[in-house]
């Protein structure tokens, strides 16, 4: 169950608990950031924010829980890619 699956109220007019804060993703699992349309590696959680960082490697920014999601194929697909064309830039003189 997602934070978006979450019905406070329910059918019965019960108010179930509603989870406060999303489940944190693994260290190093790639998650798209929404609010920027990045792709990036979860490095952790500090002050409410999550911090993200290119996949390869740079500068880490933070992030919105609520913002992001895990990465999908096209998400995986276009971090390989940016990660593989940084190494190109790198190596040319």
């Amino acid at each position: 169950m997602t934070l978006r699956d979450t019905d406070p109220l329910k059918a019965d007019g019960e108010r179930q608990q509603v989870p406060t804060a999303k489940t944190l993703p693994d260290v190093g699992q790639l998650v798209h950031d929404t609010t920027t349309d990045k792709v990036g590696e979860f490095r952790g959680a500090l002050g409410g924010r999550w911090m993200l960082r290119p996949a390869g490697g740079g500068v880490e920014w933070e992030a919105k829980p609520e913002a992001v999601e895990p990465a999908g194929t096209a998400e995986h697909v276009r971090a390989l890619a940016a990660e593989h064309n940084a190494r190109c830039r790198k190596t040319r003189l």
